[in-house]
């Protein structure tokens, strides 16, 4: 890949591609963007990991046990299967919807998530 992007789309080699990405708003947009979803996905799963582990030090024994099996299970999701269970979740007609409907909390259940930029990022990678 490292090599590849030296090459042009005319066979040339140098660094067209590089001048491009760097010159160009929509490519600066698009890296500032994904850099700003990465670190804040990071910092979100670190502050639930954190407070996930501290949780688990709390329970007996068999509960953890139980517990760090079904983590491990569902950390070995990536890619589609990864934003199909994230859309089954936090989708308009999901599991955080229903239940936060069920309980009448009615500012969960009336936000549209599908207008975040991040699940809307992950629902067309589904489609």
């Amino acid at each position: 890949m490292i090599i590849s992007s030296f090459n042009s789309q005319d066979g040339s080699w140098g660094i067209m591609n590089y001048q491009e990405i760097f010159t160009n708003r929509y490519y600066l947009n698009a890296i500032g963007h994904s850099f700003t979803l990465s670190l804040s996905a990071s910092l979100f799963s670190e502050v639930i990991a954190i407070l996930g582990a501290w949780a688990l030090t709390k329970m007996s024994s068999t509960v953890k046990e139980s517990l760090v099996t079904i983590f491990n299970l569902a950390s070995s999701f990536a890619g589609v299967p990864l934003a199909f269970s994230l859309i089954i979740l936090l989708g308009n007609s999901g599991v955080v919807h229903v239940i936060s409907k069920s309980m009448n909390i009615n500012f969960l259940s009336s936000i549209n998530r599908f207008c975040c930029k991040v699940l809307n990022l992950l629902s067309n990678k589904v489609e």
